[in-house]
């Protein structure tokens, strides 16, 4: 056989390792996507993107992305209900006009819809993204390191817990992570090599990772860093000639450069504009009640640079409005993110949360790799000529100077929301990584035993990496690495999209059954969740305790008697809502006096009562019960952390059966 034909056969069956691991990532991420509920964000997506698509309304969560919610409603927009001019459809009709994404989702999603077969499409649309995301990662670490060097890059890929957890979930992290990367490579390519047809992709993946998600700003400083990098590069690669003829084509290549990038700009803003229909207001022309959730009074109330960029341009309307009031929407409401890691909140987040969380919610055998990455590197940096590490930083330049300005912002931000946010630095770590490889298979890179101890570690930490992966199914979100205990102790560590976003509400119903002693007899069964899925949905008839987030906080607040209560991990942890973050002594102040008001009012009546109502404002409007049930149910959360749960949902709703000692202690002892 010749070398021709064994190179052939060789790429042949690398074809079909690739397509084989991308279908196994593929068929895990989506079976394990179908045993969970709604997460937090999807009925928002899907109902947004299929008014896109029908209606050609950007009223709906403009501020999360339109490309990302077009693909999670392209499927349901050609089949699912929506009576949004249906007057007889009171909730739905308001919510739509209220512009309120959140109560809207739920309703087009389980009153209008079916509710399972919309996710299933959405989820089915979102994963294609996923997978070529993958394909991406493996391609250009393919081009960088060889055959070997992309197999690992894409093994990373298909073995991560989190990129196996968001691949079908309807939001857009996947997406701005794929169109950033895309963007960062046409970049760089447009940069080096300039093409008209190169110029234009630039432009359309750049767009597209702005219309994914906001945080593709980041890639405006990354070219301008990569364009200085080109122009240094230049003026040392015409080392040879006259100075003035140095200069000359140096400052050509910055010229050209600044003439391309702004050219790519052009094309993204175009793209923008196609978007959104080419019109500037965000609602149809024969919409005479057309309006945001809230008003752009409020959106603009931050004063700086970001807020003054989109005042400037609304005013001369160069991006559609939808775009603009999305911007200056995450801006605001990124104000003040609290934060939780290791048992403790943080009001402002905390810049150690990108490295915790990341080690965290990687397998020790991937983080094993990254290790053996950075000691290699560093062995390469010392061992050989500073030209050679010079070259290679400089062809890997878009990934590494991604990645650090990224990191950057990320600590300093302390944006602690969850790890989601931090994947446009997974995928250029990823393709970076697979370097190790070259090193493993290539003679004269290392010394021979070296090479093979190379290839041991690489194959038990992937080895490793896949079996972890294929244990943690179906919880991928919930992953924790067992170095601290894997998922059942992940709650002391992390929570929210890094740990529970809703995702195991179709667990609960299960369990409540199993804690019924006696199903002839009641029971009181209560629910606090953290999710935007339908609890009556998933056969769970439970009275609502106040949300931490205050979206679904029944009119007449139940008062709490024996019964099973199922809390969920970021309630417990008491992250959002008027009372958020650990219980304190002016809390337990505050509760206690409440309690002493609620007790003399029930008891005072005529002048007494007249009087305490004047001493006390918010009691005279109304707000006692409602502030008295937000102290209540922050203090039972104190009270449950500290207990062991009688039965869990998956690994983030936790079960309790209290009786009325048990409330007592919680809601009257001292804790």
């Amino acid at each position: 056989m010749n070398r021709a034909s064994t190179s052939r056969n060789s790429t042949v069956a690398e074809g079909i390792v690739v397509a084989v691991l991308l279908a196994v990532y593929a068929a895990a991420s989506y079976s394990a996507a179908q045993t969970n509920a709604a997460t937090w964000d999807e009925p928002l997506y899907i109902a947004a993107g299929t008014s896109y698509w029908r209606t050609n309304d950007y009223r709906l969560n403009p501020e999360t992305g339109n490309w990302p919610q077009r693909i999670a409603g392209a499927w349901p927009a050609c089949m699912a209900a929506l009576p949004v001019d249906d007057p007889a459809q009171a909730e739905g009709y308001k919510q739509w006009r209220r512009a309120n994404p959140i109560r809207f989702g739920k309703v087009f999603c389980y009153e209008w819809n079916d509710a399972d077969a919309v996710l299933a499409r959405s989820r089915a649309a979102l994963l294609v993204v996923a997978v070529g995301l993958g394909a991406t990662i493996y391609v250009w670490s393919r081009r960088l390191w060889g055959r070997w060097g992309g197999l690992l890059s894409l093994a990373l890929f298909v073995t991560s817990p989190a990129m196996l957890a968001h691949a079908t979930i309807a939001q857009s992290d996947m997406c701005v992570t794929l169109f950033s990367l895309l963007s960062l490579g046409a970049t760089w390519r447009m940069l080096r090599r300039p093409t008209i047809v190169g110029v234009i992709v630039a432009g359309v993946v750049l767009a597209g990772a702005f219309l994914s998600k906001h945080s593709a700003l980041l890639l405006l400083p990354t070219f301008v860093l990569l364009l200085a990098l080109r122009t240094w590069h230049a003026w040392h690669k015409r080392a040879v000639g006259e100075p003035s003829c140095r200069t000359r084509r140096t400052l050509h290549t910055l010229g050209f450069g600044i003439g391309l990038l702004l050219l790519q700009g052009a094309v993204g803003i175009g793209v923008i504009w196609a978007s959104y229909g080419f019109r500037y207001s965000a609602f149809p022309p024969q919409t005479s009640d057309g309006k945001f959730q809230a008003d752009w009074d409020w959106a603009l109330e931050r004063r700086d640079t970001v807020t003054g960029t989109v005042e400037l341009c609304r005013e001369y309307r160069l991006l559609p409005e939808a775009f603009l009031y999305g911007t200056a929407f995450m801006h605001q409401r990124n104000t003040y993110r609290p934060g939780f890691l290791c048992d403790t909140y943080y009001e402002s987040g905390t810049a150690w949360y990108l490295p915790y969380c990341w080690l965290l919610k990687t397998p020790p055998g991937q983080a094993a790799i990254v290790g053996l990455a950075a000691l290699l590197f560093v062995h390469f940096a010392v061992r050989r000529p500073w030209r050679q590490t010079a070259r290679v930083l400089y062809g890997t330049a878009p990934l590494w100077v991604f990645a650090l300005l990224f990191a950057g912002v990320v600590v300093v931000s302390r944006f602690n929301t969850g790890d989601r946010y931090f994947f446009p630095i997974y995928a250029p770590l990823m393709i970076l990584i697979g370097g190790v490889a070259r090193y493993a298979v290539r003679r004269g890179a290392v010394t021979n035993g070296m090479r093979r101890a190379l290839r041991i570690c690489l194959s038990v930490a992937v080895g490793s990496a896949a079996v972890e992966a294929a244990l943690a199914w179906p919880g991928y979100l919930s992953y924790v690495t067992p170095v601290v205990g894997g998922p059942n102790e992940g709650w002391h560590f992390l929570c929210d999209s890094s740990f529970d976003w809703g995702q195991d509400l179709t667990r609960v119903a299960p369990r409540i059954s199993e804690l019924q002693t006696d199903p002839t007899k009641k029971q009181n069964i209560y629910l606090g969740y953290f999710g935007t899925a339908s609890p009556k949905y998933h056969g769970i008839d439970a009275l609502a305790l106040p949300r931490g987030a205050r979206l679904e906080a029944p009119e007449t607040l139940p008062p709490l008697e024996p019964g099973i209560y199922c809390v969920s991990v970021t309630e417990l942890h008491r992250m959002y809502g008027t009372v958020c973050g650990p219980w304190t002594i002016d809390r337990e102040r505050a509760y206690r006096g409440l309690r002493q008001i609620d007790a003399a009012l029930a008891k005072a009546s005529g002048a007494r009562r007249d009087e305490l109502l004047q001493r006390y404002p918010r009691v005279a409007a109304g707000y006692l019960q409602r502030d008295l049930a937000d102290l209540e149910y922050a203090r039972l959360c104190r009270y449950l952390v500290g207990r062991r749960p009688d039965a869990r949902a998956g690994d983030t709703i936790f079960l309790y059966v209290l009786t009325a000692q048990d409330l007592r202690a919680a809601l009257d002892q001292s804790l």
